[in-house]
């Protein structure tokens, strides 16, 4: 709900909006987004989790984004923890580019590697994961979406992991000094060099909404 909230703030539009998620699992998002007056459907290639939603009355087909075909365009289109999974994230990108309406919204939420949390923990970081196949920063994502022409009208940072934790672990958390995790040298795992901005071709694009993950 909260996320509808930003989304139709930002979209400017009062009716039949029309939203695509991609990478929908069960499909919650559909359904709230149902609820919310959206005229929702979602792709998922996960049979089982597809019929699962099926089963639940939502429009979700059973398919990846980059075969995905659709008569009518999006009015908003969201991955919500998805890109960071896709092995070719210019072909996500440029797919997506077809699909969404000229000022419509592309949504996306990933993990933040170069986050407080991340650097901290290191390799024993909860999102760094062998299903994970890129690791984006702030400055990764302004390069991947910038450089395609996107306009980026929100980049907002949420303390996800904090949530979870217990009053001496939010102390802790408070209390430490950044500066001594500054200097400590984080593995290179796909970040800042140029095969991990990947640069895609220049389209005329369509507005932005980035979620990090910190």
């Amino acid at each position: 709900k909260k996320y509808l909230k930003i989304i139709k703030k930002h979209l400017n539009k009062k009716s039949e909006i029309r939203s695509l998620d991609v990478g929908c699992h069960e499909g919650i998002f559909i359904k709230v987004s149902k609820e919310q007056g959206f005229e929702a459907c979602g792709i998922e290639p996960n049979i089982e989790l597809a019929q699962k939603a099926q089963k639940q009355n939502l429009s979700v087909y059973q398919d990846t984004i980059e075969s995905f075909k659709s008569e009518t365009s999006f009015d908003v289109i969201t991955l919500l923890h998805v890109l960071e999974h896709l092995e070719n994230s210019t072909g996500v990108i440029d797919k997506i580019s077809t699909l969404v309406k000229d000022n419509g919204l592309l949504v996306i939420e990933v993990p933040n590697i170069k986050s407080y949390l991340a650097k901290k923990h290191g390799l024993s970081w909860k999102y760094i994961s062998i299903e994970h196949i890129w690791y984006f920063s702030e400055n990764t994502l302004k390069k991947l979406l910038e450089g395609a022409g996107f306009e980026i009208i929100l980049f907002k940072k949420i303390n996800f992991e904090i949530e979870n934790f217990s009053l001496n672990k939010i102390l802790e958390y408070l209390w430490t000094s950044k500066k001594y995790y500054r200097n400590r040298l984080m593995p290179k795992i796909k970040n800042e060099g140029n095969k991990d901005t990947l640069l895609i071709s220049t389209y005329i694009m369509h507005y932005l909404l980035i979620n990090l993950y910190i």
